[in-house]
């Protein structure tokens, strides 16, 4: 065997590795891998399905993409993967924190544009913006 993608229990890949002959057994035995080369940033290891899948898209719903920057008017995401990380950064805001309930509702007091990331594996990372005025 001459090429692997390494992965994780939770089928994160992790590393490739090629070489030019057969990687040796006792190396093999040592890691949870795949046969072939695939890409970790839109590919992952299906631990149920026993296969290379790709990661899929997050179906995310945005309520506004602007808000008035008076501390309540807000915007929603919704239908996100429960629980996931969202990081919310902005004009002197940088903040992240685990989300569970699949909603997060952001409202500032500070104008500009704010960006929101989200990411929780094996999802696409997603990120999205909205202007405070």
């Amino acid at each position: 065997m001459r090429d692997i993608t390494i992965y994780t229990t939770d089928g994160m890949l992790k590393q490739t590795v090629t070489s030019s002959t057969d990687i040796p057994d006792e190396f093999l035995n040592s890691v949870l891998y795949v046969k072939g080369v695939h890409h970790h940033a839109t590919s992952y290891f299906n631990i149920a399905a026993g296969q290379i899948d790709a990661r899929p898209i997050i179906p995310i719903l945005v309520s506004k993409t602007y808000v008035i920057a008076n501390g309540v008017d807000a915007t929603s995401l919704t239908n996100l993967p429960d629980p996931c990380t969202v990081t919310y950064t902005g004009p002197g805001i940088n903040i992240a924190s685990e989300v569970t309930g699949g909603t997060a509702t952001f409202t500032t007091d500070t104008p500009g544009t704010h960006t929101v990331k989200v990411v929780a594996f094996p999802y696409l990372d997603w990120e999205g913006t909205f202007n405070a005025v």
